[in-house]
């Protein structure tokens, strides 16, 4: 479990910038490692229920726990849209009225499709326990998805707000002396050989790559490897033996120190995913001054405003295009990764986000203002 990622940071920050008194409840199907900051326990009480085999038995554990705790609750923060969330939402209702319950939905360009012919029975279904489920606040990731999904949930009576997932902003980086450091290094850094990652896009960009214009460039792949994906790269090096030296794969990265050091050197990041509801790894690359180049997926077209700081791609054509444009020197990269540096500093530092958050919470007006109004 990464508490780095929102589902730890939110609470940590409310705790740590607000004071609020935070719990975090967890449950898993396996056994897991949880990665958090060395002062976590200072400020988030974390209460794992279990691990448990059965949806069913995760649900009861939930319900249980909300059945003992559910009074003591002001703010109630589910996670993504499922018929077990509609269940925990009726039970704290009905137990706490007053309670402020908030559903953040974790959702890309595929929910679209529940509004449309193309959706399932089940798509459907959760489109009906949303219209009907008591959440005081629905909020979505990003504001192009809030921007597309909006509309389609206010004819249904839901209203949705942005809520973005924030970064860390220490240490205080110099951005300036970041892109002086920068390497001829294109990372990308995930589950390396999911569907969903995609990763073959970039593999069969850089095989259109001849040997001049990849000269002096790597291309460093971080993350756990599917037998897919290594088989994908084995073929690669085969047909092409001179873009071995060139190819860096690394296994999977647990110290947060180690993979920053590695956003520093990069001088591109690349995420060729075919959805992301966010895409955590983009604002943490671009914070560390690397210049994005993505799929239109999550995040991306925020963080670059609309391609403007970095490039938004949707074919191999297009991605091998843009990396012989950076190797070449027609596309500069240093102030698109340095506005995109300053608008993730500037918009997502937790501590902005949280207190974003708070005002969201209290705008329900079952709470009294629990942040300071500057």
């Amino acid at each position: 479990m990464l508490i780095h990622k929102d589902v730890g940071q939110i609470p940590y920050h409310l705790a740590r910038e607000l004071g609020w008194d935070c719990t975090l409840v967890s449950w898993s199907r396996t056994e897991f490692k949880v990665i958090q900051p060395a002062d976590y326990a200072e400020w988030v009480d974390h209460v794992s229920l279990g691990v448990f085999s059965s949806r069913a038995a995760r649900n009861l554990a939930a319900l249980n726990y909300l059945r003992q705790h559910a009074r003591e609750i002001d703010v109630l923060l589910i996670y993504h849209l499922t018929s077990d969330a509609l269940a925990q939402v009726l039970l704290f209702k009905a137990l706490n009225p007053s309670g402020v319950a908030v559903l953040k939905l974790d959702v890309d360009h595929r929910t679209l499709e529940a509004f449309d012919d193309r959706a399932t029975i089940k798509q459907r279904l959760l489109v009906r326990i949303l219209s009907l489920a008591p959440f005081d606040l629905v909020t979505a990731e990003t504001r192009q998805m809030a921007g597309r999904l909006g509309p389609l949930l206010a004819k249904r009576g839901v209203r949705l707000s942005y809520f973005p997932v924030g970064i860390e902003l220490e240490p205080q980086l110099d951005i300036e002396l970041l892109l002086q450091r920068k390497e001829n290094v294109v990372l990308t850094a995930g589950r390396l050989g999911l569907t969903q990652k995609n990763n073959e896009l970039l593999l069969e960009a850089i095989a259109q790559l001849s040997t001049s214009e990849s000269a002096g460039w790597t291309f460093w792949f971080v993350g756990s490897r599917t037998p897919e994906f290594d088989a994908a790269l084995k073929r690669l090096v085969s047909q092409r033996p001179d873009l071995g030296p060139k190819l860096v794969v690394k296994d999977f990265i647990e110290s947060r120190e180690e993979l920053r050091a590695l956003y520093e050197r990069a001088r591109v990041y690349c995420l060729t995913s075919r959805w992301e509801s966010f895409a955590i790894v983009l604002a943490e690359a671009a914070r560390h001054g690397c210049y994005l180049v993505s799929t239109d997926v999550g995040a991306a077209d925020d963080l670059t405003d609309g391609g403007r700081t970095g490039s938004l791609i949707r074919s191999e054509e297009q991605l091998t295009s843009e990396l012989r444009a950076i190797m070449n020197g027609t596309r500069e990269t240093a102030d698109g990764a340095r506005r995109t540096h300053n608008r993730v500093s500037e918009q997502l530092a937790w501590p902005k986000v949280v207190r974003d958050f708070a005002a969201l919470v209290t705008s329900v007006g079952k709470l009294e203002a629990r942040v300071e109004r500057t």
